[in-house]
């Protein structure tokens, strides 16, 4: 049991993309009810890849926050070099 809904998640996850309701069905569950078992672990399969498109979108924008703070970083970096190289030039 456990083995198919790891492989239904690796299948599922190489295949969904995040979307707009990722996060809701990762903290809500899907809005789908069902009364049986198969319906169960269908929903808490949505709710598994929900989850881990919806981390996988937070990775991404924190690497993209990271990035651009370095960025910023090194262009901080390169004014202050520039600055330093004009005040020796300015001592000479």
């Amino acid at each position: 049991m456990r083995y198919f809904l790891m492989l239904t998640v690796v299948l599922f996850s190489t295949s969904a993309h995040a979307g707009a309701m990722d996060r809701s069905d990762c903290r809500n569950g899907p809005y789908s009810y069902s009364s049986d078992v198969n319906g169960a672990l269908n929903a808490l399969d949505k709710r598994v890849v929900a989850c881990f498109n919806y981390s996988q979108d937070i990775e991404v924008e924190n690497h993209n926050i990271q990035a651009r703070s370095i960025t910023l970083l090194v262009e901080q970096i390169n004014r202050l070099e520039q600055r330093i190289q004009a005040l020796e030039n300015s001592r000479n």
